[in-house]
Formats: structure tokens, sequence, C-alpha cells
């Protein structure tokens, strides 16, 4: 959110969103939920239309920025529209221009920040520059975040890991434990019994074999 109120103070723009891709397979934006309007205006109606769409490669300006992995301009008379149904109530709120800019991880598109305004925007050269600045510190941030989430994700599975050792290793010993206090006891038991001295040996060997098990 901060991203985008960052970009749309440069820009002077209203409005903007962040598209985020699924996390399965289907490779589409989503609206991630996170927006920017600024103090003073009103665009609920348009932020509605947006929640519920979703756009693949090649679709509106999301999906061509998704796809082309550039800065993407959409003024008022480009060939590029806003798709329906958002282009009737961005007409409504007065929006007549917008550009998407890609956040780019690994290589990959992984969001695309939107923004919307009332105006035409002259120098879009300069601008696209900063926004490609922007994005990729942007996607560097992406990717710092996305390590250490790795990195937790592998220290909880090895402390679950020894977690599940410990009691499988705790079920065990008193799985052993309580049949073997049987056994030694039985052992004891012959010991007082008339026995050769092969068999005693024999019986010293179960009765030690037996303790070190139990220690």
């Amino acid at each position: 959110e901060r991203c985008l109120g960052h970009l749309a103070a440069y820009m002077g723009w209203p409005l903007g969103h962040a598209w985020v891709v699924s996390d399965d397979t289907d490779g589409r934006l989503h609206s991630s939920g996170i927006w920017y309007v600024a103090p003073g205006h009103d665009y609920s109606s348009f932020q509605t239309v947006t929640r519920g769409l979703s756009f693949g490669p090649g679709d509106g300006l999301p999906g061509t920025v998704l796809a082309t992995q550039l800065p993407t301009w959409m003024a008022r008379g480009d060939r590029l529209k806003l798709e329906l149904p958002r282009a009737r109530v961005a007409k409504e709120r007065g929006l007549i221009s917008s550009f998407g800019t890609p956040v780019i991880s690994a290589g990959k598109v992984v969001a695309v920040l939107e923004l919307l305004g009332p105006k035409d925007v002259d120098s879009k050269e300069e601008i696209s520059q900063v926004l490609e600045h922007i994005s990729t510190q942007i996607g560097r941030v992406f990717e710092r975040v996305e390590a250490e989430k790795t990195i937790v994700e592998a220290r909880d599975a090895a402390e679950a890991a020894g977690r599940a050792k410990a009691s499988f290793l705790a079920t065990m010993s008193h799985e052993i434990r309580t049949p073997l206090n049987g056994v030694i006891g039985m052992v004891d038991l012959l010991s007082q019994s008339k026995l050769d001295g092969d068999q005693n040996r024999m019986l010293r060997t179960i009765r030690d074999s037996g303790y070190a098990l139990l220690a």
C-alpha cells in the first residue's frame, strides 16, 4: 500500500491497485485487495467491479503487463481500453488514463501495480524509466521476503521433525520398557532355580542386556 501511495503521489493520480499472480497453476492475475485511494476521493464502485475480475496474459491492461513484463499505458484515445465492465464505471468516475507496471522476481511477474487518474500523461518515457526502477526495487524486496519465508518454513519443518523424532523415541521407549521389565523379572526368578553353569551364564547375558536397554 505504501508503494502504491508513493507511486500515486509521484504521478499525482488518486487511485492505485495491486494485482498478484495466483499461487495455483492458472497463472492469472487476481486482486490482492490492496488499494490506494487519495483522501477526498471515492472509487468504491470501481473497486467493487475490480475485485471480482482476473486476467490472463494479454487480457486488458494488467494482463498486457503480465505478458510483456513492461510498464504499459492506457490514455484517452489509446487502442488499449479498460476491459469491460470496468470501462463504464471508470468513465463515470472520471478515470481516463491508467498504467500498469510489473513487479518481477526471479525473472517472473509476481504482481502488477495499476494506477488510474483523470488526466493524460505527456512524458511517458521518462516516467516509464522511473517505474521500471521502482518495480525492480519492489521485486528485490519480494525476493527477500520469499527467501525469509523459505528459511522460516525450513526452520519450522526441522523443528517439527525434531518434535516428531522425540515423540517417537519416547513412545518406543515406553513400549519397550514395559514388556522388558517383565522379561527381566522372569529372568531373576529363573536364576533362583537349579541351573548348570552354562545356563547361568546365558541368564546373566539376558539380564545384563535387558538392563542395558532400560538404561
